[in-house]
């Protein structure tokens, strides 16, 4: 999925970056990280995981049915592991330039309604509910803006259909204004580097392409973008500049994230 986001945003996929995703389906990030280092591989990695902050109240109450005593022990349970994580990777990274740990807050698929892609997933809502009454509710929650609701349904719709399948179901529905979570964003430019002039002025043109296409009366807007990606290239405008480009010539766009964590 984080390939799918990437490819969406920029234009690039992560290969095309030069970034290479490795996959440790379980904790054991330190057994590969340890690698990179003065003495052995001279490459900054990012490792990525989740913290698993509950998102909705798991103080115990005398009023809690067995379901939700026992809902609201497994999140406190997965929280203090992800505290312990987090502590653990704090001292293994210390002092090595070369590695960096970047955290989902929650999890991914809360976090990714949490940025702002709700609605990518009420699209696959009659996909993963066949009945109409749960359809509706469903929607409902992901739309109420309320991140206990919302991660809630996500996290159940995930869990129903299989984390790999439903990523499967959700990449259906990605458009490339997708909001890739902060950590994402800030694992791609610490294992990347600074990202050099033409390669900015590649993703940006990616992304005038998506807003401008080939309509003619956009056609304008689109010349003027790209003459100031030009100036950039040039190095008659800086970075600043450009960013203040896109803010006033793509007004909204999914870039704006990306490039806040640009230096």
């Amino acid at each position: 999925m984080h390939h799918l986001l990437v490819k969406q945003v920029l234009g690039l996929s992560v290969d095309e970056l030069g970034i290479s995703v490795i996959n440790i389906r379980s904790t054991g990030f330190k057994n590969v990280a340890v690698l990179f280092d003065d003495l052995r591989i001279r490459k900054r990695c990012a490792i990525v995981t989740d913290l698993d902050q509950a998102f909705f109240d798991i103080t115990p109450q005398p009023s809690d049915t067995q379901s939700m005593a026992e809902r609201k022990a497994k999140a406190a349970g997965s929280q203090k592991s992800g505290s312990e994580r987090q502590a653990d990777l704090k001292l293994f990274t210390a002092g090595n330039s070369w590695l960096a740990t970047l955290y989902a807050k929650h999890t991914f698929e809360v976090d990714f309604v949490a940025a702002g892609n709700h609605e990518a997933v009420v699209k696959t809502v009659p996909k993963v509910y066949t009945d109409t009454k749960t359809i509706d509710q469903a929607k409902e929650e992901l739309q109420s803006g309320q991140l206990t609701q919302m991660g809630s349904r996500v996290l159940t719709m995930a869990k129903q259909e299989g984390k790999g399948w439903f990523a499967i179901l959700l990449a259906e529905y990605l458009t490339p204004q997708v909001q890739i979570p902060a950590y994402i964003l800030q694992a791609i430019h610490f294992a990347h580097g600074p990202f050099p002039r033409p390669l900015l002025a590649r993703v940006l043109q990616y992304r005038a392409e998506c807003r401008f296409g080939s309509a003619p009366l956009l056609a304008s807007q689109k010349d003027a973008f790209r003459l100031e990606l030009e100036r950039f290239e040039r190095e008659e405008i800086g970075l600043l500049a450009l960013k203040a480009a896109v803010d006033f010539m793509l007004p909204g766009d999914a870039i704006k994230a990306f490039l806040a964590e640009t230096a």
